[in-house]
């Protein structure tokens, strides 16, 4: 009985050990208005909806005025170009202004989760030398074309073919979030680059080894 007892122990001290050595490597890009205790109760959710290695814990854009939000995010499994990972959205319970609860959501301390499990996601990653970015590719989106639209954009290459023959305003590779097929057979895409309001829209046209811009404009003005 003892040592059954003793085992038993063993493995619980094992077992907590570990997981506060994982919790020691977690990411944390929150403010200083999440908390020691918000911490713990993020992750004591993330693990009670499903993610059992949590990587990243990150402050979401605001959503509407008075909305907090965190994303905790696994670590990436990368296969070739190819980003996968996994993901859950937590909603502080004093939040305003955000998605509708339903269905009895799980909470901890003062976070809600209301989803049963977590969402995944995946991103195809490009490269320039030791530089890299991952990108989401909509559905149609040949890898080629979208290798050439991202490194024309970070190498200046790109032709301007503005219809007023005005100068593009410059964008960051480093920001570019999607690209989008804008026709069924053709080569015409749309690239978002950055968020909200701040954020840019660039329509192009890859045209054999050359990647035109046909029109720049904000998010906010779409």
């Amino acid at each position: 009985m003892r040592i059954q007892v003793r085992l038993i122990l063993a493995l619980s001290i094992a077992s907590c050990a570990a997981l506060a050595a994982q919790d020691a490597s977690i990411e944390w890009r929150v403010g200083t208005d999440v908390t020691a205790n918000d911490k713990k109760s993020i992750l004591e959710l993330a693990r009670t909806v499903g993610m059992e290695r949590p990587r990243r814990v990150s402050t979401s854009p605001p959503l509407a005025p008075g909305c907090h939000v965190v994303i905790v995010t696994s670590d990436p499994i990368v296969d070739g170009n190819h980003v996968t990972w996994t993901g859950i959205d937590l909603l502080r319970a004093d939040s305003k202004n955000c998605w509708p609860q339903r269905n009895a959501p799980r909470r901890v301390g003062r976070w809600i989760a209301n989803t049963a499990q977590p969402w995944s996601d995946e991103r195809w990653r490009i490269h320039d030398g030791d530089w890299s970015i991952d990108v989401q590719l909509d559905e149609g989106v040949p890898y080629r074309d979208a290798e050439r639209i991202v490194l024309a954009i970070r190498r200046g290459q790109l032709i301007n073919r503005l219809p007023d023959g005005s100068k593009p305003a410059q964008v960051d590779a480093e920001q570019i979030t999607s690209i989008q097929k804008r026709n069924v057979s053709g080569t015409e895409y749309r690239v978002t680059v950055g968020l909200g309001r701040r954020g840019t829209v660039l329509d192009v046209r890859v045209a054999e080894a050359r990647v035109e811009l046909n029109d720049q404009r904000g998010l906010g003005e779409i």
